[in-house]
């Protein structure tokens, strides 16, 4: 069979199963009219002759995705909103254009009703939290909510940078003016190094805004490479664990890679029980490893179990994470005029530690070994470097990973 021909049976059933859709209550329906778009989406961007490389930055919201993203990419200049909380986070993809522009797509008039009731609910679960606090952003803009949603879509052009940063602001910063009815942001920049490649910022799953989650699920399923941030501090919780379970796609993503970031904080929690800092990072690898080989070997056991070998074995390779600071980043490459208050907060924090309880001094390659931003910089341009190897292994599972996603839909369908 080839992936046309499963399309078009994929299509047939779509079409059967929509006399059914009343009998379910939890979109299992919905979830394989999904497929098909996605699909439909896939076979679309494979028949390119140019084709693009979505590389994709995952991880909870305030892990620190903005603020890695802005200096790996864009040498810590404040390109993405780094203040992201869970009711303003939205996904944003990053892709090369001529001239500077901003795409917004705002959530459907539907979409916003659905949040506006679940803002009257009187329980205190975080969803109902934050649709509470999106409609309150609303009211205080003083915007016309139905005027803005019409549009669904819309486009901002620039001839500078600066000037579309701020203006990016208004659509995604924490206290931007439409922040609160936006889904997804896509910001296209005259940047050489993103020809051929997108980046996608993604606001995590612990995001309780249910389209939201599912606008990041469809565009996960058409990532190729991920790097996943996880705070040093709290390696690998719970919420991490629930993101590579539910967000990371069963099948597709062809380069994974773990990253123990805000390296930071964590020498500031471990610093002071050490003798030295040699200790302390010593003490801190091999926390990080021993966590990874636990949680990843009972998940990657997790994920034989249910055949998904693809995953299983990707995670596999993660056992050894990658240790990243992108204050520590900035302590070596950046003036101290570009350093925020957080930043010098925690910059003094590590001096007075370091002097007091080690009489040490930092030095520059100190802060250039903790950043490791030559190590992550690698793993990225390899990635970029093998871009026409990893799009044709993702071609070659298109069909398989195709088969697997409908038989896990069908597992939910009882249909008598």
């Amino acid at each position: 069979m080839t992936i046309q021909q499963h399309f078009e049976q994929l299509s047939n059933l779509c079409a059967d199963l929509k006399v059914w859709d009343k009998r379910f209550d939890n979109n299992e329906i919905s979830d394989i009219l999904r497929l098909k778009a996605a699909l439909k989406l896939d076979i679309e961007r494979f028949e390119h002759d140019q084709q693009t490389l979505n590389i994709a930055i995952m991880g909870q919201v305030k892990a620190g995705k903005s603020s890695f993203l802005n200096a790996l990419l864009f040498d810590g200049k404040s390109i993405l909103p780094t203040a992201a909380t869970p009711k303003t986070a939205n996904l944003t993809r990053i892709s090369y254009g001529e001239l500077p522009a901003l795409e917004i797509e705002y959530y459907s008039e539907e979409e916003w009703n659905e949040i506006e009731t679940l803002a009257q609910e009187k329980d205190e679960s975080e969803a109902v939290k934050v649709a509470k606090e999106l409609v309150e952003m609303v009211s205080n803009a003083q915007i016309n909510v139905q005027e803005v949603l019409a549009q669904q879509t819309k486009r901002i052009e620039s001839s500078f940078i600066d000037d579309l940063i701020s203006t990016l602001n208004q659509y995604a910063g924490n206290d931007g003016q439409y922040t609160a009815l936006v889904k997804m942001t896509r910001l296209y920049l005259p940047n050489d190094e993103l020809k051929g490649f997108d980046i996608i910022d993604t606001p995590g799953m612990n995001d309780p805004v249910i389209s939201r989650t599912q606008k990041t699920k469809d565009e996960m399923a058409r990532c190729d490479v991920v790097f996943f941030l996880s705070r040093a501090s709290q390696f690998l919780d719970q919420s991490d664990i629930n993101l590579l379970t539910e967000q990371l796609p069963q099948g597709g993503v062809e380069r994974l890679h773990l990253i123990a970031g805000q390296y930071d904080s964590a020498i500031l929690d471990d610093g002071f029980n050490r003798d030295s800092l040699e200790e302390c990072e010593n003490n801190l690898h091999k926390r990080l490893n021993k966590r990874a080989e636990k949680e990843l070997g009972d998940l990657v056991e997790k994920k034989q179990q249910t055949g998904h070998e693809h995953i299983a074995n990707l995670l596999k390779t993660l056992v050894q994470p990658m240790i990243s600071s992108t204050f520590a980043y900035g302590f070596y490459q950046w003036e101290q005029s570009k350093w925020d208050a957080t930043m010098r907060h925690v910059y003094a924090e590590l001096i007075e530690m370091a002097e007091n309880d080690w009489n040490y001094e930092f030095s520059l390659s100190d802060w250039e070994r903790i950043a490791n931003f030559e190590g992550l910089r690698e793993k990225y341009q390899i990635a970029r470097t093998e871009k026409v190897q990893i799009l044709e292994a993702k071609t070659q599972s298109l069909l398989p990973n195709a088969h697997e996603k409908l038989n896990e839909a069908l597992k939910h369908l009882n249909i008598a």
